[in-house]
C-alpha cells in the first residue's frame, strides 16, 4: 500500500486535497495557502499572487501536511470532502523530464547518477549530469521503480506511492488534462468560485513564465555554474517552455542579439513575454503543441522499454482511466 502523507486541509469548509506533483499541484498550493493565511509573511490579494518558489518552500510553511497513516490524521481527514487530481503517466513522465533535466533542477543530483549508468560517460557529464536524454531517464525511472516503486522521487513516483485512492477515498478524482474545468467545479463544490473571479489565463501563463525563468536562472549562481553559460541555460529555458506550450515553436532564443553578460533574468523575460504577446493563439493550441511535442519524443522510445513504463504505472493507468497507449494524444 502506498503512502499518503501530503494531505493539506481548510477546516472551515472541511476540504481536504492530496498533493501528487506534476499533478497541477503548485496552483492547489497556492490556494490552500491563501486560505489558510499562510503566504510566507506576505501580503497578497489572490492565491496566485504567490510565488510558485514561496508556495513550495517547505520552509515557509506553517500549515499542517496531513498523513493517512496517522490515526488522529485520518479520523480528521475521514469527516472532509476530499479530492485529488491524476494524469497520464506518460505526460507526467514527460512533465518530469523537461522540468528536470533539460532545466538544471536535477542536473547535480538524478543527472550525475544517471550519467554514471552511461558506457564512456564524458567528464563533462559526470561532473555536471546536464546531458541525459528523455531515454536515459526513462530506463533509470524504469530501472529503479521496478525495484522499489515507493522509494521514487515524488515527481514520477507512481500516484498509487504517493496518494492511494484506495487509502485516502477521495469524493472527487480531477485529471490535469481537464484541469482548469475541473478545478472551477471544485471551488464552485466549497463556494470558493470568487478565488477565480478575476483569473485570467494569459496572465496565469506570464506569471507561470516569470517563476520559471527567476527559478531556473536562479541555478547559475549555484551548481549549474560551471557546466552551462548564460547563453546556453537561456537556450535550455526557451526550449523548455516552448515544450510546455508557453511560447511557439517557431521562434528561437535570440542569441546573437546579447553578449554572454547581457543575458540575465530581465532580458530574458523581455524576450520571451513580447515573443508570447505577439503569437496569440488559444489555450487548446498551446495544449496541442505541448501534445504533439511530447508524441515526437515518445516515438523514439523503444518498445521494451515503454512496456516497462505500462508495467511499472500499470495501477495507475487502470484507477485513473488512462489507456496505455498513446493514441488518445494523436487524435
Amino acid at each position: 500500500m502506498g503512502r499518503t502523507e501530503n494531505i493539506l486541509v481548510y477546516k472551515p469548509l472541511k476540504m481536504a486535497y492530496c498533493v501528487v506533483p506534476k499533478v497541477g499541484c503548485t496552483f492547489w498550493i497556492r490556494i490552500f495557502r491563501f486560505l489558510n493565511h499562510d503566504t510566507g509573511g506576505i501580503a497578497v490579494r489572490s492565491p496566485f499572487e504567490i510565488d510558485a518558489g514561496i508556495a513550495h518552500e517547505a520552509g515557509k510553511r506553517t500549515m499542517k501536511m496531513y498523513r493517512m497513516e496517522k490515526a488522529e490524521d485520518a479520523a480528521e481527514i475521514g469527516n472532509m470532502t476530499r479530492f485529488m487530481f491524476s494524469r497520464n503517466p506518460y505526460s507526467r513522465l514527460w512533465s518530469a523530464y523537461v522540468d528536470k533535466f533539460i532545466l538544471p533542477n536535477l542536473w547535480s543530483s538524478t543527472g550525475r547518477r544517471i550519467a554514471k549508468r552511461r558506457y564512456n560517460a564524458s567528464h563533462t557529464s559526470l561532473e555536471c549530469g546536464h546531458d541525459v536524454t528523455f531515454e536515459e531517464f526513462l530506463q533509470f525511472v524504469t530501472d529503479e521503480g521496478l525495484k522499489s516503486a515507493a522509494s521514487l522521487d515524488g515527481h514520477w513516483r507512481p500516484i498509487q506511492f504517493y496518494c492511494n485512492p484506495c487509502i485516502f477515498n477521495p469524493h472527487i478524482v480531477a485529471k490535469q488534462e481537464t484541469f482548469l474545468r475541473d478545478s472551477r467545479h471544485i471551488l464552485s463544490h466549497f463556494h470558493l468560485s470568487d478565488l477565480l473571479q478575476n483569473f485570467s489565463h494569459d496572465a496565469h501563463m506570464e506569471s507561470e513564465i516569470k517563476s520559471i525563468v527567476k527559478w531556473n536562472f536562479s541555478f547559475k549562481d549555484r551548481e549549474a555554474s560551471r557546466c552551462v553559460s548564460n547563453k546556453l541555460l537561456a537556450e535550455r529555458i526557451w526550449t523548455a517552455l516552448q515544450i510546455n506550450g508557453y511560447l511557439p515553436l517557431d521562434t528561437r532564443w535570440p542569441d546573437r542579439k546579447y553578449q554572454e553578460s547581457d543575458v540575465s533574468v530581465s532580458t530574458f523575460l523581455t524576450e520571451a513575454l513580447e515573443t508570447r504577446r505577439h503569437n496569440p493563439r488559444t489555450a487548446d493550441a498551446w495544449r496541442s503543441t505541448r501534445s504533439q511535442i511530447m508524441v515526437g519524443a515518445y516515438a523514439l522510445v523503444s518498445k521494451p522499454l515503454l512496456d516497462k513504463i505500462v508495467l511499472l504505472f500499470q495501477k495507475d493507468f487502470q484507477y485513473f482511466g488512462y489507456e496505455t497507449t498513446l493514441d488518445g494524444y494523436l487524435d
